[in-house]
């Protein structure tokens, strides 16, 4: 057991690995709080986690019997209809040409074909 004070007094258990502020409890790793305290008790704390952590096996490797109920597989996902779209769908953000008319000249929505203007 510490307490460790900061702007307020905080109580640290190392061997429960509990702190005042729930921190260490929420996170799963120590706090400053704890830190501070660990690093006062530095061999418990190389003792506490002595422990060698066993990586996740890879989806290529056999997983032992039993736990194929927790494996994780991704959704069913179906084909949409028709046919797929050549052409992507341009947002409304995207920069737009004006069109000018090759016969006045004019930057408006008209061309050539349905100018009025006259000549």
């Amino acid at each position: 057991m510490f307490e460790v004070r900061a702007q307020y007094s905080f109580v640290i258990d190392i061997q429960q690995r509990t702190c005042s502020c729930h921190q260490w409890q929420l996170n799963g790793f120590p706090c400053a709080h704890a830190i501070a305290a660990i690093l006062a008790d530095y061999d418990y704390y190389r003792n506490c986690y002595d422990i060698p952590i066993v990586p996740v096996p890879d989806v290529e490797k056999e997983s032992p019997e039993g736990l194929e109920d927790f494996i994780v597989k991704p959704p069913l996902t179906k084909k949409p209809p028709g046919r797929p779209r050549t052409k992507r769908i341009k947002s409304s953000v995207d920069d737009r040409r004006a069109n000018k008319c090759s016969q006045c000249g004019h930057a408006s929505q008209h061309n050539r074909k349905t100018c009025n203007h006259q000549i």
